[in-house]
């Protein structure tokens, strides 16, 4: 008697998390979503959903269709993002389920206007949603334009946009592939300027006319929201393209860094992969590529005053070169591996002085250096400088650069 008594505990405690399942089939499994504003302040909020009502065009049947859509993009509008998901039952009749979601986009004017934070807090909240899905600004769209958008190479726009940036990151280094709990980490880090990857959509062939009547379309088809959006498009005068990242101050979006600024931002930070310099011109180029490299920076205070010394070691490949260029003594190679370091030096110091000037905030986040590494001294400086420390802060750049193999090839003619 005593040993059932036990095995029906077990069972009972085996057998507990079952009460709350819910079949694969009454969920409505999303990809990714979008959040804007409209023009009376309420959250315009697109799901991207997978279709799993699509058959495989070589099926039998009614249900068979070459046409159907493998995505459907629904938009509801309301005063609150969890509300503005609830209403979506109104139009599909599946809950919407997060746990499955890789891309999160929001809106240049929502950024700007709000602290993303505020927006992010019912992701973080959500406890059937995941924190590992990717956080994007749609730079000069919309997120229901950019998630209605069928690329040649991806049926789901939302693994497009997710491939892409996760591609240029890796070979190019301007941008970045930060996850959920990766960018609020660095919301929340002391005189931390955070950064976010940012997309756009290119509409260079595109005549100004088809441009502005499809911006109204998509501008009254929010107002109204509540309508369910199965159409995708699939112009090839549209292309999803990675921008620029984009910064923040105050956890509010300021501004953009150009592709160089967002490679040299990517080396002094260590997330840099991949990515390509270019020395002289014409039959005096030379174009290397990035194998590794490592960025260390060492705060110090010296006659009080504040310093931090930045020493950044690259190794390279050499994979283009101008006639003019040779590597046939050592001397050569010494002064070509100087003449990219020298390059990449001035881009450094070039961005640090315009984040002091230009931009108006610590995006290389000098002072998360200091309140890590000395944080007493982090704590004068603060209230020494006020807000504007980062502007007081000196830095001193070491750069090296080696070519392991010159490879190519040499009289040959």
């Amino acid at each position: 008697m005593k040993s059932k008594i036990i095995f029906l505990l077990i069972v009972m405690f085996l057998l507990n998390g079952l009460k709350n399942s819910r079949e694969l089939t009454d969920l409505a499994i999303v990809s990714a979503i979008g959040i804007d504003l409209d023009d009376n302040g309420k959250y315009i909020v697109t799901s991207q959903i997978l279709n799993t009502k699509k058959e495989n065009s070589s099926g039998s049947g009614a249900g068979s269709s070459n046409s159907s859509s493998e995505i459907v993009v629904l938009s509801t509008s309301e005063e609150s993002i969890q509300a503005a998901l609830r209403n979506s039952i109104e139009e599909s009749p599946k809950r919407l389920y997060l746990a499955h979601m890789e891309l999160l986009l929001i809106s240049e004017k929502i950024a700007r206007e709000e602290e993303i934070l505020d927006i992010l807090d019912f992701f973080i909240r959500d406890n059937e949603g995941s924190n590992n899905f990717m956080l994007v600004i749609a730079k000069n769209a919309t997120p229901e334009e950019l998630l209605n958008i069928i690329t040649p190479l991806e049926s789901s726009p939302a693994q497009n946009i997710k491939d892409s940036i996760l591609t240029t990151h890796r070979y190019r280094g301007i941008s970045t592939n930060n996850t959920l709990s990766e960018n609020v980490a660095m919301f929340k880090k002391e005189s931390q300027t955070s950064v976010i990857a940012s997309i756009e959509l290119n509409k260079e062939n595109k005549n100004s006319d088809d441009n502005t009547s499809k911006k109204e379309d998509i501008q009254e088809s929010s107002a109204t929201s509540s309508s369910e959006k199965e159409k995708t498009s699939n112009n090839e005068d549209e292309q999803i393209k990675v921008s620029d990242l984009a910064y923040f101050k105050y956890k509010t979006l300021t501004g953009y860094l150009t592709q160089k600024e967002s490679y040299i931002y990517n080396i002094l930070t260590n997330d840099a992969s991949g990515g390509i310099l270019e020395v002289g011109k014409d039959d005096d180029l030379l174009v290397v590529e990035q194998i590794k490299s490592n960025a260390k920076l060492t705060p110090r205070i010296e006659n009080d005053e504040y310093f931090i010394d930045i020493s950044v070691n690259m190794s390279c490949n050499i994979t283009e070169t101008g006639k003019n260029v040779t590597f046939d003594t050592q001397e050569n190679i010494e002064n070509y591996q100087n003449e990219v370091a020298n390059t990449l030096k001035n881009q450094i110091e070039t961005l640090i002085e315009k984040s002091k000037n230009e931009y108006d905030c610590d995006i290389l986040s000098f002072g998360n250096v200091f309140y890590k590494y000395k944080n007493k001294d982090y704590n004068k400086m603060k209230e020494k400088y006020g807000t504007e420390y980062y502007k007081y802060i000196n830095t001193t750049v070491n750069v090296k650069v080696t070519f392991p193999t010159e490879g190519g090839v040499d009289n040959i003619w």
